[in-house]
């Protein structure tokens, strides 16, 4: 058996490295393939992403700018009402202070009157 010659061996192998060799283009292809593919996922993912932050980014923009001009709003109110409320007090006080002077004109003329009048 040894000495016997080995048919089609050569030929069978041949066909073998042919096989693999189109295995390796085709796999090298299907690579390539899936690498751009994943580019494309990645370029897509980053553009999706992008777009994202940009929407958060202006909803933050239009909150904050909400949340300010409340603020804003807030403290005039307050400003107003302090302004009534204070102009309220100095209204009283003014009163207050004028019936005071008319109380301390009355007793000086009271006193005045008396003296003239009712003199001991």
């Amino acid at each position: 058996m040894e000495n016997m010659p080995f048919y089609g061996g050569r030929s069978m192998l041949k066909e073998q490295v042919e096989i693999i060799k189109e295995a390796e283009k085709k796999a090298e292809a299907l690579i390539d393939e899936g690498k751009s593919k994943a580019r494309e996922i990645i370029r897509s993912a980053d553009d999706k992403a992008r777009e994202i932050i940009e929407k958060q980014q202006s909803l933050l923009e239009s909150k904050l700018l909400s949340y300010s001009e409340e603020k804003k709003r807030e403290k005039e109110k307050k400003i107003e009402d302090i302004g009534k409320t204070s102009g309220k007090a100095m209204e009283s006080l003014e009163k207050k202070s004028a019936g005071e002077k008319i109380s301390a004109a009355a007793e000086k003329v009271w006193e005045d009157i008396e003296k003239e009048f009712f003199r001991p």
